[in-house]
């Protein structure tokens, strides 16, 4: 028998987390006695025991059940307990099985993880597997099973033995290993060494916007690595017709292409692709497009502008371009991009302008499936025409324009390379080449077929007896995590309550059917399927669950970007149900069965989630945040923001009242009044902070 000191031993190296239906018994087993501790080589060890039980279930009905538990005299659980591989522990895993009542030879299997598997095979003239692996005898047998250089991930385990009886009887659980603190994976987890998601598109954002020289308000939309672009056309008789500077709210873009034909000559033409990166649309004091030039005699300029997310900031555009002929026939303008020039995910931009001798409108043709941006526009008088367009790159491009009746004419084309692909999941904080989590939830899916436990129970399944086979499975109980779902008793599982924003659901199926479950009124990235990241991450809201399959999906809350704006995430109660429906009752009772709820934590219900909330405890639906500190008027007396609120702050306050300074105007009803002075009282002598 283990001694105290060993369990306080085994107690410091433990990584115990149960996060299916949370049973207290469980989790007070583990810490006592599921002896977990390091071999010379530091792999995990576990005990592990079988036995059988019988389990209530919904209306009273009981039904014999085998399970796994942390000690010989149980408790013995559906599901096992989780055995959770602390991230720091890549050595392996070795689990003692002990039989300590089931009557027949049982075993451990780890789909997904790699160890030397010994089958056994029934005797016979033609004998038959009975186990993928070796097993532990009949009623009081051992055996020891081990697993080296274990993936990160999401597992099931279960008996490998009589598959068609034992993991429907209950001999089954999770198994988890993280790549590290709260990290689901590494790039290179559970797949081919350096894999990491797909890059993302150079994506337009926002409309195309032109105007008359000098110029005209852009207003930059929301997004992520932004490019301002900006295109210039300008024709012109015997004067120059390039751009000197473009700005944007007083900031000088960069030019990155300027092609023109005759220029200072008569029937000149201009087509310049100017640009400005994500950090000077952020700091810019306006959305002012303003363009300059040094001749502005007999010349007409037009600009054109697009904002586009999704754009490599260290290496943002790559250009050529095509001065045109003079002609007076249809001519074609044309650039030819391949090879390292255009990668997947990019996108072409084209400039066309051209000086035409006719009056009249000019026509544009543009190939190989170029979309124009806006409009094709044109002016008769003096004879300026211009088009721009994009097309994202799949391959090889030409970037062709034809245009006919064109005196002279210029092309410049820009290629807007993508950004670097994500290593994490996009807009979330983490260590380079990991998908972070702040809290996760095991959903173990099962069912319950009661006559085949009745007949194993009474030794009447197999060959010659009542029930000879599970053909003719029929599941009167559906759970998730060992549970069938009943009102008002089963626990919601709760998000956000201290500021986490990502929630990782491991879906995992033990059962025999194949089952949906869907996040109603919620959207998931799946991350993973069988322990193997996804080559891209895929936003769904419901998921198919073959028998045996594990798939990891993280729900992440949105927070508004400034004050008075609500949260894109909305608290409340989120459904987890299987869309199959046949398994929402218990026994043919409604409702029941594969249903649980995700719970998003609004802990002063102001409708903004508790994560996004800048006074957690204080009702402020406005999340008014006047010196914009993270912490909200209606809980920030903190004036001078020295971290506590004093008589420092006392004395600014009495400064500011009767005015209108919304620092101290803590309501944000306009004024610093008398309904002000409570929310100085209660903060007094606290830190500032949202709480």
């Amino acid at each position: 028998m283990r001694s105290l000191r060993d369990y306080l031993r085994m107690a410091q190296r433990m990584e115990i987390r149960n996060v299916g239906m949370r049973q207290l018994n469980i989790l007070i087993l583990a810490l006592a006695s599921l002896c977990f501790w390091g071999s010379a080589a530091n792999a995990l060890e576990v005990d592990l025991y079988a036995g059988p039980f019988t389990k209530e279930m919904p209306g009273g009905v009981n039904v014999p059940m085998w399970g796994f538990g942390s000690a010989a005299d149980g408790p013995f659980t559906v599901p096992g307990p989780v055995l959770h591989v602390p991230h720091d522990d890549d050595e392996g895993l070795t689990i003692h099985l002990y039989n300590v009542g089931i009557p027949e030879p049982i075993s451990i299997v780890i789909p997904g993880q790699y160890t030397e598997m010994s089958p056994v095979f029934d005797g016979g003239t033609l004998p038959r597997m009975r186990s993928l692996t070796h097993e532990a005898a009949a009623g009081t047998g051992t055996a020891t099973y081990t697993w080296t250089n274990l993936r990160h991930g999401t597992y099931l385990y279960h008996s490998g033995s009589h598959l068609t009886v034992q993991p429907q009887m209950g001999l089954y659980g999770a198994m988890i290993h993280d790549a590290g603190q709260n990290k689901a994976y590494s790039v290179e987890s559970g797949g081919t060494p350096g894999q990491t998601f797909p890059v993302p598109d150079v994506e337009q954002i926002g409309d195309w916007k032109d105007g008359d020289y000098p110029g005209y308000a852009h207003a930059a939309p929301a997004g992520d690595d932004r490019l301002l672009v900006v295109m210039a056309h300008a024709e012109a008789n015997d004067s120059a017709t390039d751009f000197s500077g473009i700005t944007y709210g007083g900031i000088e873009l960069t030019q990155a292409e300027e092609r023109h034909q005759n220029q200072g000559s008569s029937w000149s033409a201009t087509s310049e692709i100017w640009y400005l990166k994500e950090a000077d649309i952020a700091t810019a004091s306006s959305a002012q497009i303003v363009a300059n030039a040094t001749t502005t005699g007999g010349v007409t300029r037009k600009i054109s502008s697009v904002f586009y997310s999704g754009v490599d900031q260290g290496n943002p555009i790559a250009t050529t371009g095509h001065d045109g002929e003079n002609a007076n026939n249809e001519q074609t303008l044309s650039v030819t991009l391949s090879g390292p020039d255009l990668d997947l995910g990019d996108r072409v931009v084209a400039n066309a302008t051209i000086r035409t001798d006719q009056t009249g409108s000019a026509a544009f043709t543009w190939k190989n499936d170029f979309v124009t941006i806006g409009e094709h526009v044109g002016w008769s008088s003096p004879y300026l025409y211009y088009s721009d367009a994009s097309i994202l790159a799949t391959g090889n491009e030409v970037a062709a324009v034809v245009v006919a009746n064109n005196g002279v004419g210029a092309l410049a084309v820009a290629v807007l390379n993508h950004a670097a692909a994500p290593t994490a999941i996009p807009d979330e904080p983490g260590e380079t080449g990991t998908i972070d989590y702040d809290q996760d939830v095991v959903l173990l899916y099962s069912e319950i077929d009661v006559a085949l436990h009745n007949a194993v129970n009474a030794n009447d399944f197999g060959t010659g007896k009542s029930m000879t086979s599970a053909i003719h499975y029929a599941p009167k109980y559906f759970l998730i995590n060992g549970e069938a779902y009943q009102k008002g008793i089963t626990p919601n599982y709760k998000m956000g309550e201290d500021g986490e924003k990502r929630l990782l659901l491991r879906f995992i199926n033990a059962g025999q059917l194949p089952h949906v479950p869907t996040l109603l009124g919620q959207y998931m990235n799946l991350i993973a399927e069988d322990g193997f990241t996804l080559p891209f991450l895929k936003e769904q809201y419901s998921i198919f669950l073959p028998s045996g399959k594990t798939t990891d999906g993280l729900v992440t809350l949105t927070c508004s970007e400034g004050p008075g704006e609500p949260a894109d995430s909305l608290a409340g109660r989120y459904p987890v149900y299987d869309r199959r429906l046949t398994s929402q009752t218990n026994a043919g009772t409604h409702a029941g069965g594969m249903l649980a709820f995700i719970e998003i934590s609004d802990l002063d219900e102001d409708s903004v989630v508790t994560p996004c909330d800048n006074c957690t405890n204080i009702s402020n639906t406005n999340q008014l945040d006047a010196d914009a500190d993270g912490f909200g008027n209606a809980c920030d007396a903190d004036l001078n923001n020295d971290g506590i609120t004093n008589f420092s702050d006392v004395g600014s306050f009495v400064s500011a009242f009767g005015t209108s300074d919304p620092n101290a105007d803590f309501n944000g009803d306009g004024m610093v009044n008398y309904s002000d002075v409570a929310t100085l009282i209660n903060e007094f002598g606290t830190a500032a902070g949202p709480e």
